[in-house]
């Protein structure tokens, strides 16, 4: 079922709205350090710890915290919220401003948006990705709210557009005023749909929070494995993770050659335990040495980059010089690739 809404209508309520939220507002509220990072998220996705915690100001440590919590930790996730996120904004648009729009349309929007499941962030970063992607001119004002808009607030705000437009377009009863009733009622509701919605965000953060605190032991475990893993691939080692890869290739070429003399033969036998050992501990090689990419400018923050300066939009030949590593997720080293 579709129905062609009143425009103006539209338009007053939703000016109205954000007119309201304004006077509460006051000027209080303000983005956080984590709605920075969780922008850096949607402008580089594929970028690492380093990369997203520059742009968000943020420091590495905080960075990677943040996006653990936030179950991001890796670019897969991160791409797959984007756009998931993007899909749910383009719907919210259509749903504001298409003449016609089936009923689907607004349930599936309203379950994802009333979903007490859902990551804390998702009304934000719904109604922020709204607001960079649209030139559409009747969100202007909606625009020029959501900056001010925390977690909880850009919940609220969203749950009372979903109100306001199911109602418009008739797929949800229209509350009516009753005669001579105070007008602070209508006030006061929207006030309790504030502070519900900031209870559930408040209980999702605290949710958020428990895992957070059952992982943290994992995680200080994590950690030192990973520093540890940097540690011995830091330059001041020489890259001995590098260094132990090469030698086991090397050692298999000479031993299929047999020019292995008989006195290294154990030396040969611990380099291959040692690096079996650290594969199965669960360090994993990033890209195998020799495999042939095609990088842009966008791409090399994954790589160590060795070769001439990018052009506007040029691609590039590379070959893998070294592997590099991750432990569980989590980049240890980044493969170096060398200009063809």
């Amino acid at each position: 079922m579709s129905v062609v809404m009143d425009r103006d209508a539209v338009k007053r309520r939703i000016d109205g709205l954000v007119r309201a939220k304004r006077r509460r507002l006051r000027g209080s509220s303000q983005w956080s350090t984590e709605v920075s990072l969780m922008d850096a998220v949607f402008t580089r996705p594929s970028s690492n710890y380093e990369t997203l915690g520059l742009i968000s100001g943020l420091c590495l440590d905080d960075t990677r915290k943040s996006l653990r919590r936030w179950k991001l930790n890796a670019p897969e996730l991160r791409h797959d919220l984007v756009k998931r996120i993007d899909d749910y904004a383009l719907s919210v648009e259509r749903l504001i401003c298409d003449d016609e729009v089936e009923s689907s349309l607004y349930e599936g929007v309203r379950k994802v948006v009333f979903d007490r499941n859902k990551p804390f962030y998702t009304s934000a970063m719904v109604l922020r990705r709204m607001a960079q992607k649209t030139a559409n001119p009747f969100l202007e004002d909606v625009k020029g709210i959501i900056p001010l808009l925390d977690w909880k607030n850009a919940e609220s705000f969203l749950r009372t557009v979903l109100d306001i437009m199911g109602e418009e377009r008739g797929f949800r009863p229209q509350r009516v005023a009753k005669a001579n009733e105070d007008p602070r009622i209508a006030e006061l509701e929207v006030r309790v749909s504030d502070l519900t919605s900031s209870l559930e965000i408040t209980q999702q953060q605290l949710e958020s929070l428990e895992e957070e605190l059952k992982s943290v032991r994992e995680e200080a475990a994590q950690d030192a494995s990973v520093d540890f893993f940097r540690e011995l691939n830091a330059p001041t080692w020489g890259g001995l993770l590098d260094q132990l890869y090469a030698s086991e290739g090397r050692i298999a070429k000479l031993r299929s050659e047999g020019a292995i003399p008989q006195e290294l033969e154990s030396t040969a036998t611990t380099v291959r335990m040692v690096v079996r050992f650290l594969k199965k501990s669960g360090l994993k090689e990033i890209v195998p040495v020799g495999t042939k990419l095609t990088l842009s400018l966008n791409d090399i923050d994954g790589y160590i980059y060795e070769g001439s300066q990018f052009g506007d939009g040029e691609a590039k030949d590379v070959l893998v010089q070294s592997p590099g590593w991750s432990y569980r997720g989590e980049v240890v080293s980044r493969p170096s690739v060398k200009e063809a």
